[in-house]
C-alpha cells in the first residue's frame, strides 16, 4: 500500500495514542508528525521543502491557540499548500461549524469516536481522503 505524510494538531496525549494506533494498524502512514498548536504547525509548514509537504493535515477543533478558522485560512491562502488534503477532527463538532468549514474549503469534519472501534472508522476515512490527495498528485 502507498502510504502517506500525515500532520496532525492535537494536544491530548490519549487522543494522539489513538490516532497513532488507528493509521498503524491500517498501514496508510509512516509519516505521522504531531504538533500541540497551530502556530507551531504553520511555522512548520513555511520551512518545508514542497517535496516534504503531507498529503493531509488534520486539526482539532479545540486547541487554544489562534482558532481553526483562522489557521484554515492561511492554508488554503497558500498557493504552495493548495493541494493538501485539510480535515478538522474534533470531540464536538456542531453542523453549522462543520458547514462553516466545508465551506471554507476543508475536505472532511468528523467528531472524534467514542471508542476505538470508531477511531479505527475515522483513520480509514483519514486514509482515503490523504490517498485521493497522492492519486491527484500523480495525475
Amino acid at each position: 500500500m502507498n502510504q502517506s505524510k500525515i500532520f496532525v494538531v492535537e494536544d491530548d496525549a490519549d487522543d494522539r495514542d489513538f490516532l497513532t494506533t488507528a493509521l498503524g494498524i491500517l498501514g496508510c502512514t509512516n509519516d505521522l508528525v504531531f504538533f500541540y498548536s497551530y502556530k507551531e504547525l504553520l511555522d512548520y509548514l513555511d520551512g518545508l521543502p514542497i517535496d516534504k509537504l503531507p498529503q493531509l493535515i488534520i486539526l482539532d477543533n479545540q486547541i487554544q491557540s489562534i482558532n481553526a478558522t483562522q489557521t484554515v485560512q492561511q492554508l488554503l491562502s497558500n498557493l504552495r499548500l493548495q493541494h493538501i488534503k485539510l480535515a478538522i477532527y474534533t470531540a464536538s463538532l456542531p453542523a453549522y461549524i462543520c458547514a462553516a468549514y466545508i465551506k471554507l474549503g476543508v475536505d472532511l469534519c468528523l467528531e472524534k469516536g467514542a471508542n476505538m472501534e470508531e477511531v479505527n472508522e475515522d483513520a480509514s476515512k483519514f486514509c482515503r481522503l490523504a490517498a485521493s490527495a497522492r492519486a491527484g498528485a500523480s495525475t
